[in-house]
């Protein structure tokens, strides 16, 4: 099958959507299909170059916030290469959706990715009117894929999709490389927080829960993004600066260093469509004490014995459910549903339907029944 994956960014940019997409077109790749990348140029980068066997070419874009850059020429490339079998968008909020749902309807796969939490001020405001034709790319398409339960419900209630045609294929973690580590000599005390450095993701309240911790626990925060002075600043008014070490972006082995070192991570994001660093950290043998919000839910309703799940606005709170992750007897966490090769297996049960169907939602209604997705 020849497959087209369109997103915002690839690898080597950093996040967990670049990372869902460079896993599964790998993935894809290793089975025999031929996968393109389609993405947006960064500064210094080759505009076509082949990543792990995946061809990635890289549109020059232009647009008022990064959120709504428009590529050039991605409308020619869609006209001019008419044969592949299907075409999957990631990212609702895309400016590629709307030019791809217009002209290859007919091959359009969507994950949303959906949070609802514009990465700047210009993107809040772009987002309300971009809601009327992202509305019209979601039901253009013949399937849509949600990484969680919880980003399904989202798009159920906001844009009266029919059911039928959304499945839950959640995000990936590579296991094989996680292997062995649960055996590491971990420190109690050393906590962790990954992810970009917007507000949004609530590491501000991560070190504030440092507040309400013993002297000896300390907070490494990896990543990088716009929020880091403020959080500086922030660590130095709750006279807590000498406990927190930003180490920003890192490479793969680091955060998987750092992982198998730490005893919790603390997620205490606002707002995910899934979360992909809870499922890495569980995989290096790492606890998690997540944000009461639905994409955490989900995964403690699955991993109740290595997600707690606390309201994050409560420093005492958030101490509380870290000190006993960070004392509990480690036990293994069944992460097989999340391992790369079987999402890859269930994304290809879908291309085929999406693809070889002319009824999309009749088929996918079967496929959901297939793999438990009520309607």
């Amino acid at each position: 099958m020849r497959i087209l994956q369109i997103t915002p960014h690839y690898y080597p940019q950093r996040g967990g959507v670049e990372r869902h997409v460079q896993s599964i077109s790998e993935g894809l790749v290793a089975q025999g299909h031929d996968v393109v990348v389609i993405t947006m140029a960064m500064p210094g980068a080759v505009a076509a170059e082949r990543i792990n066997a995946v061809p990635v070419y890289r549109l020059q874009a232009v647009g008022p916030t990064s959120a709504y850059h428009v590529p050039l020429g991605l409308a020619d490339c869609l006209l001019n290469c008419p044969n592949f079998d299907v075409i999957h968008v990631h990212n609702y909020h895309a400016a590629m959706l709307p030019i791809v749902a217009a002209l290859a309807p007919g091959r359009l796969v969507i994950t949303p990715h959906l949070n609802d939490r514009p990465h700047s001020r210009i993107a809040g405001l772009l987002h309300m009117p971009y809601s009327v034709v992202g509305r019209w790319s979601l039901r253009r398409a013949r399937a849509i894929v949600c990484v969680s339960a919880a980003e399904r419900a989202r798009l159920l209630s906001r844009f009266g999709l029919q059911p039928e045609r959304i499945t839950v294929i959640p995000n990936g973690v590579d296991l094989a490389g996680a292997a062995g580590t649960h055996a590491v000599q971990r420190d109690p005390t050393l906590l962790l927080a990954v992810g970009r450095l917007q507000a949004y993701k609530g590491v501000d309240q991560a070190i504030a829960a440092l507040t309400r911790l013993p002297a000896a626990y300390r907070l490494v925060v990896v990543g990088e993004g716009p929020c880091r002075a403020a959080l500086h600043a922030h660590a130095e008014r709750l006279g807590v600066a000498g406990r927190v070490t930003f180490v920003g972006a890192v490479s793969d082995d680091q955060l998987a260093g750092w992982y198998r070192r730490a005893s919790v991570m603390l997620a205490m994001s606002s707002a995910e469509a899934f979360g992909i660093t809870v499922i890495e950290a569980l995989a290096h043998g790492c606890r998690a004490v997540c944000n009461d919000i639905p994409a955490f839910r989900d995964l403690a309703t699955q991993m109740p014995a290595h997600i707690s799940i606390v309201s994050g606005d409560h420093a005492e709170a958030v101490a509380a459910a870290t000190l006993k992750a960070a004392h509990s007897l480690a036990v293994a966490a069944d992460l097989a549903p999340f391992s790369w090769g079987r999402i890859v297996e269930r994304l290809m049960m879908l291309y085929a339907e999406a693809a070889n169907q002319p009824s999309a939602p009749a088929s996918l209604r079967l496929l959901n029944s297939r793999i438990g997705i009520r309607a």
